[in-house]
């Protein structure tokens, strides 16, 4: 609302620019400003004593919403927003006109937070924001660092929960821990003495015979009248016989 110069260039308007820095948590006021260590926008000139912003595009380069990007979501985080009037060498050297710091505090969601107004230190500047923490593609979680990526191939059988990327096996396949590579059998599959490489199937195991793998092969000497068993390789008689085999 003041003139943002020198009381004799009365003539002389405010131009505006903008500094938004994001960085860690509980930065200091004090600590570097240009020290953004997770993103950095920085407008020319957007304006003189008043203008109004495009909707889709604070300045050349600097989109509305502005994306920040990192290796993961950290809970919460600091905006820096520093307002700026640009002098020339004439005046000297830009001017301080207001620093704003907002702490954000969110989880991954595709919904905006509500609108709210901030003042910057000085009173001089406000500004309306809202912000979203979204995952990018295949990563998931509070902090957005679960990587998952739907597979239904030899490596893994599997799709992705989608809140917090956990494998959720596909039908007929079980053991996420395992990428989902063992394969569900036959319910009627003996679990001793059968096994299976695909769903549904049932492979007997070495000793082992039947549709469902659950019939032993006796010893190879054993009778086949007067032997039998209850695990591979033995032979049991029957009542009334007698012998080794």
């Amino acid at each position: 609302g003041s003139n943002c110069n020198p009381w004799w260039c009365g003539h002389c308007e405010c131009d505006i620019k903008f500094v938004f820095c994001l960085r860690m948590s509980g930065t200091t006021a004090d600590s570097d400003p240009d020290n953004c260590p997770l993103g950095r926008y920085s407008t020319g000139q957007v304006g003189e004593d008043g203008f109004d912003f495009d909707p889709s595009t604070i300045y050349d380069g600097v989109p509305n919403p502005m994306v920040f990007s990192g290796s993961y979501w950290p809970d919460s985080v600091q905006l820096y927003v520093k307002v700026v009037d640009i002098d020339d060498y004439f005046l000297g050297s830009d001017d301080d006109l207001d620093d704003i710091y907002v702490e954000i505090s969110l989880s991954p969601s595709s919904a905006f937070s509500p609108q709210q107004t901030y003042t910057g230190d000085y009173g001089h500047a406000e500004i309306v924001l809202s912000f979203r923490v979204q995952c990018i593609e295949s990563f998931y979680g509070p902090n957005c660092a679960t990587y998952c990526v739907p597979t239904d191939d030899s490596s893994g059988h599997y799709t992705c929960d989608v809140t917090d990327g956990s494998k959720k096996c596909l039908s007929g396949w079980k053991n996420p821990e395992n990428n989902c590579l063992d394969a569900v059998c036959s319910p009627t599959c003996n679990p001793i003495g059968g096994a299976c490489t695909v769903p549904g199937g049932c492979d007997c195991n070495s000793g082992w015979t039947g549709t469902s793998c659950n019939q032993c092969i006796p010893s190879s000497s054993c009778s086949p009248i007067g032997g039998y068993c209850n695990q591979p390789n033995e032979c049991i008689c029957h009542d009334n016989y007698f012998g080794a085999n």
